[in-house]
């Protein structure tokens, strides 16, 4: 019934707009606080 819908939803430039900022914004605090290294995180090494 809404499959469509789905699939415009996902691909929705409004949401990807605003996803990709959000996660840049929080890998780089994670960086700033390093939790986040190399895309691995620090428990790892």
């Amino acid at each position: 019934m809404s499959t469509g819908q789905q699939s415009v939803d996902e691909q929705s430039p409004s949401t990807e707009a605003d996803d990709r900022p959000d996660i840049r914004t929080q890998y780089r605090q994670a960086q700033a606080s390093g939790e986040v290294f190399a895309g691995r995180p620090r428990g790892e090494r």
